[in-house]
Formats: structure tokens, sequence, C-alpha cells
């Protein structure tokens, strides 16, 4: 008996062997694809932070140490970025997801013939691209041939029908972001009427019998077992916000006027490709990561609580 629990035991240690590697060879080539093309840039942007290089030749970068972080620390127009990328981070996400989650409630509360009509409608937005997308609201907010400028001379709106929508430093940021919002409204909207969908009818048929109305049922029974999917919605949007907003505002303003509309990802490029300062570039690339990765563990940690099960 000892002698077969020994073998027993050694062709265990065998066959776990052979699972190991076999696991191995079949997971290198995505492993080395992840380390190449995603691992490597991000220590290679580590160690390139602290050069000026122009990119356009290997062997030409001088070592300079923290100047490229000191540079940054008094450029003016690298402040303007980071507090035009907050604001759009601010912005964007709950705007999206009260506009979103009113709508969805409006759709799934009242039996409308209709829903699907507007959901189709909503959701139209996130077939079309993102460049198409801002070249249309750029006609849109057109001072002299554009239609938000027909919309507000017909209704009399005479001063609103005057203003330089995306030429001035005052509003040309917040024009970019009713457009950002516009374009992923209708995704996040679908998310939410299947969440909303999915919520057994009993539990509104239960809170109805104790007297609740529509708002309260809303705010004590929909919200809270819809949370997981808020959660979700907003870290998806954080992260899209952030790195996805640099299309619109390169479209629509090239990040004017006046730098009142960049952000720090399209002054990002701006270093590297127009200015050809890759060694500052990639300083300012480190900052947007240490960010982004910031944001996406706070809106994680402060957005966890125990699911509701159902």
């Amino acid at each position: 008996p000892l002698t077969v629990k020994r073998s027993t035991s050694r062709g265990e240690k065998v066959k776990e062997k052979g699972r190991v590697w076999f696991l191995l060879v079949c997971t290198s080539p995505a492993l080395l694809l992840y380390l190449i093309f995603f691992l490597y840039p991000i220590l290679k942007a580590f160690s390139m932070a602290f050069y000026r290089w122009s990119g356009m030749s290997s062997g030409t970068e001088v070592f300079i140490g923290l100047d490229n972080f000191r540079t940054m620390w008094g450029d003016a127009i690298f402040w303007t970025s980071l507090k035009n990328s907050f604001i759009v981070m601010l912005i964007v996400p709950a705007a999206t997801i009260v506009i979103a989650l009113f709508l969805a409630a409006l759709l799934t509360m009242f039996r409308l013939k209709e829903k699907y009509y507007y959901r189709t409608v909503l959701f139209f937005p996130n077939v079309l691209s993102v460049v198409v997308i801002s070249i249309l609201w750029s006609f849109i907010y057109h001072p002299t041939m554009g239609i938000l400028k027909s919309v507000f001379s017909v209704l009399g709106l005479r001063k609103l029908s005057e203003v330089v929508w995306l030429g001035s430093p005052d509003t040309a940021l917040y024009a970019v972001l009713v457009t950002i919002i516009w374009a992923g409204l209708g995704f996040y909207l679908i998310l939410f009427i299947a969440g909303i969908e999915g919520i057994p009818v009993q539990f509104y048929e239960a809170s109805a019998i104790d007297g609740a109305g529509r708002v309260r049922q809303f705010f004590f029974v929909t919200l809270p077992l819809l949370w997981e999917v808020l959660r979700v919605s907003f870290v998806l949007l954080i992260a899209n916000v952030f790195y996805g907003s640099f299309v619109y505002v390169q479209v629509m303003t090239n990040g004017g006027p006046n730098w009142s509309t960049v952000t720090l990802v399209n002054y990002l490029y701006y270093q590297a490709f127009k200015n050809f300062n890759m060694g500052y570039a990639t300083a300012i690339g480190l900052v947007v990561f240490a960010i982004g990765v910031t944001l996406a563990f706070l809106s994680n940690r402060l957005s966890r609580r125990d699911a509701v099960e159902y």
C-alpha cells in the first residue's frame, strides 16, 4: 500500500508539472506581446522622462535629470490642461449618469409605445465615429450658419444667438463637454434600462402596497438594486472620458482658443508631435498615467459596497 501511494503521488506531481508547462507554452505568445507592447513602453517612458529628445533619431537623447518636471512645474499651459482635465472628469461622468438614469427611469416606469424608438434615437450616436460627431457638432456651433444660432434666433434669444460657442475661451470647453455627453448618453441609457428591467416586479408591487409613489420607488428600490451597474458605469466613464476627450478637443477646437480647451492628453500630443519634445511629452505622460491609475483605484474603492442580492 505504501508503494502504491508513492507512485500515485509521484504520478500526480508529474501530471501537475506537465500541466504547468502546457499552460506556459499556451500563454507565452500573449505574455510576450504584453511585455513588448505594454510593459516595455511603460518602463521606457519612465526612463525617457529624464531625457531631452526630439524623437527624430535614436542615440541623440541627452540626460537632463528632473529638468522636464521642473519645466512642467512652471508651465502655465500644463496647469491649464490639468485643470481642464479635471473639469472634464467631474462634469461628464456625473452629467451622463444623471441624464441617462433619468431617461431610463422615464422609459421604464411609463409604458410608452414609442420607447423602442427613443432608445434607437438616443443610441444612434454610438454608431457614429467620434470624428464624425465632432465635425457634426462643429457645424451645429458654427457662428453664422449653425443650427444652434438659428434655433436661438427663432426663440428670440438674441444674446445666445450671438455667442461664438467654440470661439470664446469662456464657452468653448463647455460646448465640447455637451458634445461628449451627447455622444456617450445612449450607451449608458441602454445599460441602465437593461438593469432596471432586470429588477423583479415584486419589489415595486410590494413598495406600492406600502404606499410608495414612483419617486420613492426610484430612490429606495431602483437605485439600491442598480448600484452595481452604476458603479461599473462610473468607472468606465472616468477611464473613457480621461483619454477619450482627446479626439473631441483635437477636432473641434485643437485646444483653443488660447489653450482654453486643451487637456493633458492633447498637450502631450502637442509636445510630442508638434513641438518634437518627446522627453517632456513623456514626463506629461507619466502624470497622465499616475492620474488615470489613481482615479480608477479611488472610483472603485469609494463606490465599493455590498451588492444587493435578489
